[in-house]
């Protein structure tokens, strides 16, 4: 039924040569912006879904540490403990982490995490182990 309503929307006046964007010269503009924005938002979503789907991600800032995604609970402590004592990096920063093909990708975002970014990195991929 809406195929039949579609059809005859696009088919407003096919005899006269007449579309409906003829018709409704907007109706272009809409569908454009309607376009752009429903893949700007399907590329938003699989950025922000992805690292809590196969991964994890781990905040941290000046009162806590926190844990998303598919982070081996028991394991949350020794992290906490490494993330204060060892690197005890002032501010806010974030660690991102994901398992491709049995390897452990880390990326760590935030100014004052990058001289401890390798020390970070080696210290999870020697202590976690991939998912299965």
């Amino acid at each position: 039924m809406t195929s039949l309503f579609v059809a005859g929307l696009l088919a407003v006046d096919w005899a006269r040569g007449e579309t409906v964007f003829d018709k409704f010269p907007w109706a272009w503009d809409l569908g454009v912006f309607l376009a752009g924005f429903g893949l700007i938002a399907v590329m938003v979503w699989f950025v922000m879904a992805r690292p809590a789907g196969r991964g994890f991600v781990i905040h941290v800032d000046e009162e806590d540490i926190t844990f998303t995604g598919k982070f081996p609970a028991q394991l949350q402590g020794m992290v906490i403990e490494f993330l204060r004592r060892d690197v005890g990096l002032a501010g806010a920063y974030e660690i991102r982490g994901h398992w491709e093909e049995g390897m452990l990708v880390v990326v760590v975002t935030g100014e004052q995490a990058r001289g401890m970014e390798q020390r970070i990195r080696n210290f999870l991929k020697l202590n976690l182990k991939g998912p299965g």
